[in-house]
């Protein structure tokens, strides 16, 4: 579990209790590894010591102005990110509600074409139903051999009509004279 302790207690007990031919070689190796363990030690206090110097020395209102500048900068930024957000959501909200009217708009507009087109329909019935009578009442009114011309010329006909009444009103008035 602690291997810098069996190593040491390796060691110990190679010096102590010599087995080896090299026992000098072996003893070297144990002042090497003592000064090893001195140096680590070393290091490890050295850093104890900074550590325990760094928490008393006077740096500690710089270190808390430094710590209270970085919280000031986090909580601007902070600020700044829940200020892009609400912007955000603002401008979500108002592309809805221009998606809403424009599909409203949009609704609208379809009905309005149909309705157009149901109009323009209506119309094309309501004219077919027009030149139908419109022939009958040329037809009617002996104007047949004038040909298409007659039926583009509404004046035409109309003075034809006046002709026509005029005329029955002739005869409806010789008769009486005559009974």
């Amino acid at each position: 579990m602690f291997p810098l302790i069996d190593f040491c207690v390796y060691h110990l007990i190679t010096i102590f209790i010599p087995t080896h031919r090299y026992f000098f070689l072996t003893l070297l190796h144990f002042i090497l590894f003592l000064i090893i363990i001195l140096l680590i030690l070393i290091i490890i206090l050295s850093h104890f010591y900074c550590y325990y110097n760094f928490l008393s020395r006077p740096r500690r209102p710089q270190h808390i102005e430094r710590l209270t500048s970085q919280v000031t900068s986090l909580g601007e930024q902070s600020r700044r990110q829940s200020e892009l957000y609400e912007t955000a959501v603002k401008r979500g909200r108002q592309c809805e509600a221009e998606v809403h009217a424009l599909t409203t708009r949009g609704r609208q507009l379809e009905a309005d074409a149909q309705t157009a087109e149901a109009s323009r329909e209506h119309v094309v019935i309501e004219k077919e139903k027009t030149e139908r009578i419109l022939n009958r009442v040329i037809e009617a009114l002996g104007l047949t051999e004038m040909g298409q011309e007659v039926t583009n010329d509404v004046e035409m006909i109309i003075c034809r009509c006046q002709q026509l009444a005029k005329l029955e009103g002739e005869k409806i008035v010789d008769k009486v004279r005559r009974a």
